[in-house]
């Protein structure tokens, strides 16, 4: 789940992935135990967190916040903001690619089929182009860090 998280009048994007967070592109290990309020567990730091409509308590200091629940799509063209590459959201095993070189593509257009934690995620084009190179094939293993599609 991707969030756009604005804390004290600072905005952040946050990822909430398994076993990690990453916050503004910066990762941190992390888990949650309990339904609230809860231990949140982050970088081996237990905080107990318990969260109120705009407001959360963190270790019993008031922190007020707004979150909004990002689309896909919507989080990639904002990172990505032109052409380059597509990176995967997380580490998995490429099921399926659905692009080739030179094919036109629209902005939300699955290009490539995930799989990871025994899901399929569909990666889609963060913006409307043509794919310059496909760098993946099926069954190939990827973390994210690695280039899946160039666009131009």
């Amino acid at each position: 789940m991707r969030l756009r998280l604005v804390v004290d009048g600072q905005p952040h994007e946050v990822a909430l992935e398994p076993g990690r967070v990453v916050v503004d592109g910066q990762a941190f290990e992390a888990r949650a135990a309990g339904h609230g309020p809860f231990d949140v567990y982050v970088a081996g730091r237990k905080m107990r967190v318990e969260v109120r409509p705009g407001e959360a308590l963190i270790d019993g200091m008031p922190v007020r916040f707004q979150a909004e629940v990002l689309p896909p799509a919507e989080l990639r063209a904002a990172a990505q903001r032109g052409p380059g590459p597509v990176h995967p959201p997380m580490p998995g095993r490429i099921v399926e690619v659905r692009v080739q070189p030179g094919q036109q593509v629209k902005a939300g257009q699955v290009l490539v089929v995930l799989e990871a934690m025994k899901m399929q995620n569909e990666v889609p084009a963060p913006m409307d182009g043509t794919v310059r190179e496909v760098r993946v094939r099926e069954g190939q293993l990827v973390e994210a860090r690695d280039v899946l599609v160039e666009l131009a």
